[in-house]
């Protein structure tokens, strides 16, 4: 409780003027954890890691960047929890920057729709978007308008193929993807007494993202826990392909004990598939916090376990760099962001540090109700 009512303390720091004054006149993160003693998140290009507490702006500097009447579209993953949160992050720390948000939307993970969006951002003559790049190989073509405009750009952990910091765009924001597989990996295993026999769901896309945590869960999985055999990894394109995926991995492999899914949103699919198949017995683990899962966590089901990440701090981040943008300021290439393991036991502190809120009413409920 103590944490929590610190960590509420930071937070709201964070939303008021002087804020800046006490993060020792820099506009950084509200909740700054230190950064561990190696990084093993690389970005896409191979660029180094930068600790998310080194982005920071002057009271100075961001003086100066409100005088620009800046005007930012952001365009997030997919309507979700994580995406809230991130979303959330940017806005409170843009209405210090004096940032006006002109347009709001999501991909939905549709590099179709994705194109369609930035088009859209292109005839508003905005001076900033925020986004992810869906299907990173094709994504340049629907961003080339922007940039051919001038408009600065800053990802959210997926850069379009072909693009450079400092050139194409500004910075990428992301968090320490590698290790969220790892904490994923032996969550799972801890929960199987390290050895057992498991299936994996994971995305089609050619997402860095999302790849880099697949790919640390299955190397992990492989490398330290021999005993531990994963029968089958079930792939989905779209969302409300995870369901199906999973329906026809657990009726192929009874003997299937544990599941590991890319993250939160395929997974609630995937949890009603597990129940209509009666299988209790199924352990589940995922990335990214989300309501439902935490409610079935909570509940004693099928999710034993979510690795978070701070999604808050990622938008945080975010807005601080664009305005590192608008000012020309050289902005770190790629910087990354704390990721932890989510139980019941810790799930309030760790919502909050996380999502940048208060655990939601319905799951402090279920959390008293289990008790």
């Amino acid at each position: 409780m103590k944490n929590i009512t610190k960590l509420l303390a930071a937070f709201a720091l964070a939303l008021t003027a002087p804020a800046m004054s006490a993060f020792g006149g820099d506009m950084t993160c509200p909740v700054l954890i230190p950064e561990p003693e190696k990084l093993y998140t690389v970005g896409p290009n191979g660029e180094a890691p930068t600790w998310y507490d080194q982005v920071s702006l002057t009271a100075d500097e961001v003086s100066k960047v409100k005088a620009r009447n800046v005007r930012v579209a952001i365009e997030g993953s997919n309507e979700s929890d994580w995406v809230m949160a991130t979303t959330q992050g940017y806005k409170d720390a843009a209405a210090l920057l004096g940032f006006t948000i002109v347009s709001e939307t999501t991909s939905e993970l549709d590099p179709s729709r994705q194109k369609e969006n930035m088009e859209n951002f292109a005839a508003l003559g905005v001076d900033v978007v925020i986004s992810q790049a869906q299907e990173v190989e094709l994504a340049a073509p629907s961003y080339d308008p922007l940039v051919k405009q001038g408009v600065k750009l800053v990802y959210t952990s997926n850069v379009p193929k072909g693009y450079a910091a400092g050139n194409q765009y500004t910075s990428c924001v992301t968090d320490e993807l590698y290790q969220m597989g790892v904490i994923a990996a032996d969550m799972l295993a801890k929960e199987l007494g390290g050895k057992g026999k498991i299936v994996t769901v994971t995305s089609s896309a050619v997402s860095f993202v999302v790849n880099t945590r697949d790919e640390a869960f299955s190397e992990t999985i492989r490398t330290k826990y021999p005993e531990i055999e994963i029968l089958e990894d079930g792939k989905f394109e779209q969302m409300n392909d995870a369901g199906r995926a999973a329906n026809g991995l657990l009726t192929r492999y009874p003997e299937a004990q544990g599941v590991y899914v890319s993250f939160a949103t395929p997974a609630v699919d995937m949890l009603e598939v597990i129940r209509g198949l009666g299988r209790d017995n199924i352990k589940l683990v995922t990335l990214d916090l989300d309501v439902l899962c935490a409610l079935d966590m909570i509940n004693g089901g099928n999710v034993i376990g979510i690795v978070a990440d701070m999604p808050y701090a990622i938008g945080y981040s975010e807005a601080i760099l664009s305005g590192y943008s608008v000012l020309g300021k050289q902005a770190p290439a790629f910087v990354v962001s704390p990721s932890f393991p989510i139980t019941k036991a810790n799930l309030a502190e760790g919502w909050l540090q996380s999502m940048g809120e208060e655990l939601p009413q319905e799951l402090k409920d279920a959390l008293a109700a289990s008790e």
